[in-house]
């Protein structure tokens, strides 16, 4: 809810005085979850909460806060600002008296800035000194804010606090000192932010300060702000909490029943919200059943330098090992090297190696030079030439299984299923999405917090019946083709050469049979209309009779899928393959590319970007927790 991304800024100086205690818990009364107070050090190093570097304003006295000790600013009120004071006045309170409090207000966290004028007068040490000790009881529901990043470094190496920086000038989160941080929070004044466009900072949530005007505050929050502080908290609550919390069917809706779409299904269904999805013909229908059925961290992805992906992906594969024995298995890799190959020995050693330590180097990780003794056994694999072959491990599925499989554990969760269900419009703003779509002959019509767009090579017809127009990232679609043939499915998984173009293509065991492929093709038609092309079959052929002269290489299946892939000029085989998570309209969250062993990865990222539209859940289950089990009664068996 967007009345749920307020922050109650100094408490509730609307009707109070700034930073008391009357205005605090004012500001929790009317359901505040965030709070923010300032803070600086008396003359002997007692945090007080105040905002101001002199007394005047607030205090109608001479001086500072730390030109007095604690006992004679006990003898001083802060006045109310405000236009329309409920109380005129107040003692000023010591940070020891809001920690004293903060146990009884669970689910509430409070921002605790640590005033620049206190660091200036008193030095940082100090200043750590007497408040991390007072909050570390309470860190659990503290973030330490400043503009003094030095101290914030400080506080991220001696506390387990969250921090947050805070900057006048929205160019400034590009400051290198701003980007080492990695701050949990940045806050920013909300003057300097650029009049359009999105508003994002990946894993920092972003804050903004100072906002009265609740039409202001829906815009900056739909365009991605996380949290907008304000002097006016239980009106601004009050304002925007109606349009947010009523007449809508869903929180999360999803357009696509691939393993992306239904990773997102799962991940949203774990965390409480009312979650639906849309699939225009059956699970699985698509590129999510025509994949080369891999769970790998990608060991080719390496020579174009894409570390992060590898490592990441072998986490999710370890993950999904644990939770789904009976859909995902290690098998062994076999990488043959020839006089002609284009990659030696000690070059494929050298990458095993990284492979192994992005791994972690467990037992999953390990490789093995197969010795020349045992070549005989590879099933046929060509003999002349050959120089080398190494063994590592990595893990094949189902695709399709596993997508359903993923679907179940989602509809367990509470969500619901709409099959077959064809999207054909839906209109955004910044409090909901209208979404129309076709199911049994009848228009239905759905309402959603947000909408998550998995359609995979549908994406661009998705985007087309939205309202208003969103921006389209230039992708490329390519067709991925993979034949299957008669031979004895091999012993394992041979990771080959193309000996025409050097492209990698796998030989696989798949349902007794051997699978090999794949090809990368541009595509420009209708993706219901892809289709093997003889000339793939041909070359995925020739390759694999290349190196297994002695197969029979009958044909007896075919099939062509296609991924997204960004645009660019760099070929299809060596462009990244990362997921694009793109929010250029409010309330909707376009999923470009994808790679199927990264889908849990990607529905936890999608659920990270989602937070400043849903409201906040107490607990969500973690994923990587739940089992995956086969979905009976199906082919799958």
């Amino acid at each position: 809810m967007s009345d749920g991304k307020l922050v109650a800024h100094r408490g509730y100086p609307h009707h109070y005085p700034e930073n008391s205690l009357a205005g605090i818990q004012a500001a929790l009364a009317t359901g505040a979850r965030y709070v923010e107070v300032d803070v600086q050090l008396s003359r002997d190093g007692v945090p007080v909460l105040f905002h101001d570097r002199e007394l005047l304003r607030l205090c109608h006295h001479p001086g500072a806060i730390h030109d007095y000790t604690w006992s004679q600013l006990q003898a001083l009120d802060v006045h109310a600002t405000g236009d329309s004071p409920r109380l005129s006045h107040a003692p000023l309170v010591a940070l020891s008296d809001l920690v004293a409090i903060i146990p009884t207000m669970p689910g509430v966290r409070f921002f605790i800035e640590l005033k620049r004028v206190a660091f200036e007068q008193m030095g940082i040490e100090p200043v750590l000194e007497a408040v991390l000790p007072m909050l570390q009881p309470v860190a659990e529901q503290c973030c330490v804010i400043s503009y003094q990043l030095d101290a914030l470094k400080q506080v991220r190496e001696r506390t387990t606090l969250p921090i947050g920086a805070v900057i006048d000038k929205w160019a400034e989160r590009e400051a290198p000192a701003i980007v080492e941080l990695h701050s949990d929070y940045l806050f920013c004044n909300l003057e300097s932010l650029p009049e359009h466009g999105p508003l994002q900072l990946g894993d920092t949530q972003l804050a903004v300060f100072e906002s009265v005007d609740p039409q202001q505050a829906r815009q900056l929050l739909a365009r991605g702000v996380d949290l907008v502080e304000t002097f006016a908290i239980g009106e601004m609550r009050q304002a925007l909490a109606p349009g947010d919390s009523q007449g809508v069917d869903c929180d999360v809706l999803i357009i696509g029943g691939g393993i992306q779409g239904v990773g997102v299904a799962q991940a949203a269904a774990a965390c409480g919200y009312r979650t639906q999805v849309l699939e225009q013909s059956e699970l699985a229908a698509a590129t999510s059943s025509r994949s080369s059925k891999l769970i790998h961290g990608g060991l080719r992805y390496l020579e174009s330098g894409q570390f992060t992906l590898v490592r990441k992906s072998l986490q999710e594969r370890r993950i999904l090992l644990d939770i789904a024995p009976e859909l995902v298995r290690l098998v062994p890799f076999y990488i043959p090297v020839y006089r002609h190959s284009t990659r030696g020995p000690w070059t494929l050693r050298a990458g095993l190696s990284l492979y192994a330590l992005l791994g972690g180097l467990d037992r999953q990780a390990r490789f093995r030079r197969i010795s020349r003794t045992r070549w005989p056994q590879l099933d046929g694999l060509q003999q002349q030439s050959l120089r080398s072959v190494f063994r590592y491990w990595d893990a094949q599925t189902d695709d399709a299984a596993l997508t359903r499989a993923v679907m179940a554990s989602a509809r367990s969760l509470g969500a619901q299923l709409h099959c077959p269900a064809r999207f054909v419009s839906a209109q955004a703003d910044t409090e909901q999405v209208t979404v129309h779509f076709q199911q049994d002959g009848q228009m239905r019509t759905i309402t959603t917090r947000v909408l998550i767009n998995a359609a995979g090579p549908w994406v661009g017809q998705v985007l087309e019946g939205m309202h208003p127009l969103p921006q389209r990232r230039a992708f490329d679609l390519v067709q991925g083709t993979h034949i299957v043939v008669a031979d004895p499915a091999p012993s394992g998984v041979f990771y080959v050469e193309s000996p025409q173009d050097g492209r990698a293509v796998f030989v696989m065991p798949w349902h007794g049979r051997t699978l090999i492929g794949t090809t990368e093709t541009a595509y420009t038609g209708d993706p219901a209309a892809v289709a093997p092309q003889a000339s793939e079959i041909d070359y995925l052929r020739r390759i694999y009779r290349h190196y297994f002269p002695a197969a029979e290489a009958s044909v007896v299946e075919s099939f062509a899928g296609l991924r997204v892939l960004p645009h660019s000029k760099s070929s299809l085989f060596d462009r990244p393959r990362d997921t694009l998570i793109d929010t250029s309209l409010p309330r909707v969250v376009s999923l470009y590319g994808g790679k199927l062993t990264g889908y849990r990865a990607t529905a936890q990222a999608v659920m990270h970007t989602l937070r400043r539209w849903l409201p906040e859940q107490a607990r969500c289950q973690d994923t990587a927790q739940l089992p995956l089990e086969q979905v009976r009664g199906t082919s799958d068996e």
